[in-house]
């Protein structure tokens, strides 16, 4: 006996009509004649009828599925005999666009799916018993799909070993009004967001938005929508309002301390020419230069003013977009904010 179940008898004859399914080269190779005994090789092999339409595939989730989102078709290979079936292989292919996520089998393994097609392998299945497999494929756009599973065998009979599964993917659509805003900044821009079903859809979409300028954000009266038809939210983007610009009083305090300053001076240059007999003139033309080096040092011995930090959302005109997402599912629209002072 073979591993795939054929047993094997051998033996001589002298018979001259024994039924050859295929005789061996050389004399004597294709004629009987019983004088000497010829020898002779019987296989019994063993016989299955595998099949995958007795029962049909199920689809999961029913009716239009939703694109980027998971669905599963469970095959049923069913073995009608008379004998067990050995290694089984029961191949797997999804038409584009899709991937083919994971399958799994009874009993049996399969591959990592690569590209659209996965393997799986059941090493034996009795006559009259039933297994199942599973395969997991995401279709990635609106459009029409086919899951084909072809189960074969060493030692299988039926020539109808293939079974298609079809199924449609909807999508969905965006809009989003008005295209574009101008606020001044600190004040929100409201837009209105429509997501409608192509034609349908019944998986959640989640809204998100980009591309926002500094101090700006984003958010939704409903963030995730169930489009049992057409539906609408409320997109707000709220802005940061600008510093306002205030005058640095310092400038003013040094040039009222320069001034103090200058009228000593001054007043003892003044002093110099009434008095030159009482002063030495060397010593006025030293006071005046210390009185100026000081004025001239001001600057350098003031604090530091600080600069405002900035914040506020900055003016200008931004390329915004909101996202609506299901699974691996996506569709984007473009809009515009413009912020004024």
């Amino acid at each position: 006996v073979d591993p795939n179940q054929n047993g094997y008898l051998v033996g001589q004859t002298t018979s001259s009509n024994l039924q050859v399914a295929g005789s061996f080269p050389g004399a004597g190779g294709s004629s009987l004649n019983g004088v000497p005994p010829d020898a002779f090789i019987v296989k019994w092999g063993t016989a299955t009828d595998l099949s995958l339409s007795s029962v049909p595939p199920i689809i999961s989730p029913i009716g239009t599925v939703s694109a980027g989102n998971q669905v599963t078709v469970t095959y049923t290979v069913s073995n009608q005999g008379p004998d067990p079936a050995t290694n089984i292989t029961i191949n797997g292919l999804v038409t584009q666009p899709a991937t083919f996520n994971s399958a799994s089998v009874a009993s049996g393994t399969c591959s990592t799916p690569t590209g659209s097609t996965v393997v799986c392998e059941l090493p034996t299945l009795q006559a009259g018993s039933t297994t199942t497999v599973n395969f997991v494929v995401t279709p990635m756009a609106e459009a029409s799909y086919q899951v084909t599973a072809t189960v074969s065998a060493a030692n299988n009979t039926n020539t109808a070993n293939s079974e298609i599964a079809s199924f449609n993917a909807g999508g969905y659509t965006m809009q989003i009004n008005p295209s574009s805003q101008t606020v001044v900044a600190g004040l929100p821009a409201t837009y209105s967001v429509t997501v409608s079903p192509l034609p349908l859809f019944g998986a959640a979409v989640s809204l998100s938005c980009s591309a926002l300028p500094t101090g700006a954000t984003c958010n939704f009266t409903t963030k995730s929508l169930v489009l049992n038809g057409p539906q609408s939210t409320v997109l707000n983007i709220t802005t940061t309002a600008q510093p306002v610009p205030v005058a640095d009083s310092h400038s003013g305090r040094r040039l009222l301390y320069a001034m103090w300053l200058m009228v000593p001076g001054l007043a003892l240059w003044g002093l110099g020419a009434r008095s030159k007999r009482r002063r030495n003139r060397l010593l006025i033309w030293l006071a005046l230069c210390v009185v100026f080096t000081l004025i001239f040092l001001l600057p350098a011995c003031g604090h530091p003013t600080p600069q405002p930090t900035v914040s506020g959302t900055p003016s200008g005109t931004y390329p915004l977009t909101v996202t609506a997402t299901s699974g691996t599912f996506t569709q984007s629209v473009p809009f515009t904010l413009t912020v004024t002072p």
